[in-house]
């Protein structure tokens, strides 16, 4: 209820009645109740009072709001970091994935030999790699290196153990994939049709659990000399190093070197590579 008689007639009644908006419901219907009962009684000295003490009030919580927003405002600040480094994770990867589609299938397949090649050097005769029996690997999708090289040949295909990966949800209740299972695959073996246009292994084969793995090879859109890798963005792989258990295993992430960069910006959640094989060089961080 406003006292548009004191308002009309641009009084100090017209402050009280514009303070009196500003407190608390309970506070405004009992003044402006008593506005309406006693009009004639009530002097403009009190009423002075009141708008003074409205005034403090609302200094008050103006100085708690500007306290209050300092310390959102650290929180804002760092936000507002992470989604520019977002987004300048999108626009790379626009551009990276634009340049690997627009490559023909003889340069694909051609770079794709050479760095399996490369990988397999590596795997052969580091000292760290060369025990590594079962391997985690891919499927090809987008023109990513291809790995079938490696375990076509009948000397690879039977010497190591590979494993495959399924998108499947954390809780029944997720309305799509979260996390990665991985399960023994025969190469003999066909795939299975599964999320995002990939081929997958029937989810009834095997499930292969961390302490049983050797050595992950992960597929990315690119990556930089720090080991930092960009991948597609849901995040599977940072989920999965995320666990102590996988993040032991030894981790090459494998790109073609026109994809390899100085520096990529990077989340503080992201985890670093062990190693990069490109069809030109082994860039090793901690495998050397």
């Amino acid at each position: 209820m406003r006292c548009s008689k004191w308002t009309k007639n641009g009084s100090a009644y017209g402050l009280l009645d514009e303070y009196c908006l500003q407190t608390v419901p309970s506070q405004r219907k009992v003044t402006a109740q008593n506005c309406d009962r006693h009009s004639n009684v009530i002097n403009k000295r009190k009423i002075s009072n009141i708008i003074l003490r409205f005034k403090g009030e609302i200094g008050k919580r103006r100085d708690l709001g500007a306290e209050v927003w300092g310390r959102k405002s650290k929180v804002r600040t760092k936000k507002s970091g992470q989604k520019e480094v977002g987004q300048r994770k999108r626009d790379l990867r626009r551009r990276f994935l634009s340049w690997r589609c627009q490559l023909s299938v003889d340069q694909w397949q051609h770079l794709s030999q050479k760095l399996c090649d490369r990988l397999k050097s590596q795997l052969s005769s580091h000292p760290q790699l060369k025990t590594a029996t079962t391997l985690l690997v891919y499927q090809s999708h987008r023109q990513e290196p291809d790995l079938k090289v490696m375990w076509n040949e009948p000397v690879w295909a039977k010497s190591k153990i590979w494993g495959l990966p399924r998108c499947i949800k954390e809780r029944p209740s997720d309305r799509k994939p979260t996390r990665l299972s991985w399960h023994q695959w025969d190469p003999t073996q066909p795939l299975v049709d599964g999320v995002y246009g990939l081929k997958e292994p029937d989810s009834r084969w095997n499930v292969l659990r961390p302490e049983q793995v050797d050595l992950i090879l992960v597929p990315m859109v690119a990556g930089d000399r720090l080991g930092y890798r960009l991948g597609y963005g849901g995040g599977f792989y940072d989920r999965l190093f995320d666990q102590a258990q996988w993040r032991s295993i030894p981790k090459v992430g494998i790109t073609f070197d026109s994809l390899l960069v100085d520096r990529l910006p990077h989340d503080p959640w992201d985890c670093p590579l062990d190693a990069i094989c490109t069809e030109q060089q082994w860039l090793g961080r901690v495998i050397n």
